[in-house]
């Protein structure tokens, strides 16, 4: 209790109570190749090699333009204060023209590590596409795993609470002893903890998979300093909001 209370930075020795969550919450989200496009396009790491891409490409293009001579024009107004001269007022303009000449030479050089940088960008941009991909892949076989796993916990806790039910009866009609109604009661206590278990697990696993598409589940306008209500609702509200890239939940 103190660490969960020091994880939520509740005042020490303030009194809370948790509130249990309903396991009949699933989640339904967009088909796997769904999943794969908007995390290509949402992951930050994607939009990295982008961004280095585009720059790479400018790279490219300043190269050529260092190879053309450079032209300086200048215009300016001319005054003598000598008294003798005819014309002591005048205009003058003109222009320079210089070419580096060792940037020619240079050239190939450069033009080489940029094509080199632009393979390795490419290929950067494959093998993250392609660790990306395996990630989804992972994540859903791993939230499916524990969806039947939670399934089958809470039809054992259901089950095992009605033989609880049965054996109170049986034990208020003095049919079993008491220690198989203890017995009972210890089986339904396990299989609370083994579903919440298995539940916190769903959890996770459902928040490694929305993470590994690159959702965000905080509204754009929350800031750090914003309020944890006002971030608790908002992620309540994406979670039960149902469209074309948001994840969505049902309750069976």
């Amino acid at each position: 209790r103190f660490q969960l209370a020091a994880l939520m930075n509740v005042e020490p020795g303030a009194s809370f109570t948790l509130a249990p969550p309903k396991t009949g919450m699933w989640t339904a989200l967009p088909s796997v190749p769904g999943q794969i496009a908007y995390a290509l396009e949402h992951r930050p790491e994607v939009r990295d090699v982008l961004y280095r891409q585009r720059i790479n490409k400018h790279e490219a293009d300043a190269a050529l333009l260092e190879l053309l001579p450079g032209i300086h024009m200048f215009a300016g107004t001319n005054f003598d204060s000598n008294s003798f001269l005819l014309n002591d007022q005048w205009l003058s303009w003109g222009a320079k023209a210089s070419w580096n000449v060792i940037k020619v030479f240079q050239y190939p050089a450069k033009r080489n590590v940029i094509e080199a940088q632009s393979d390795l960008l490419d290929k950067r941009a494959l093998s993250l596409t392609m660790a990306i991909m395996t990630q989804v892949y992972v994540g859903n076989a791993r939230l499916a795993h524990y969806r039947k796993e939670l399934e089958t916990a809470i039809a054992y806790h259901k089950t095992q609470q009605e033989l609880v039910g049965y054996i109170r009866s049986e034990r208020a009609a003095d049919k079993v002893s008491e220690q198989t109604l203890l017995r009972e009661e210890l089986n339904a206590l396990v299989g609370e903890a083994r579903l919440n278990i298995v539940w916190s697990g769903h959890q996770t696993a459902l928040a490694n998979l929305i993470s590994s598409i690159g959702r965000d589940p905080v509204a754009d306008g929350l800031g750090v300093a914003a309020p944890v209500r006002e971030v608790a609702r908002s992620i309540r509200q994406d979670a039960a909001t149902d469209g074309r890239h948001r994840v969505a939940a049902n309750a069976e």
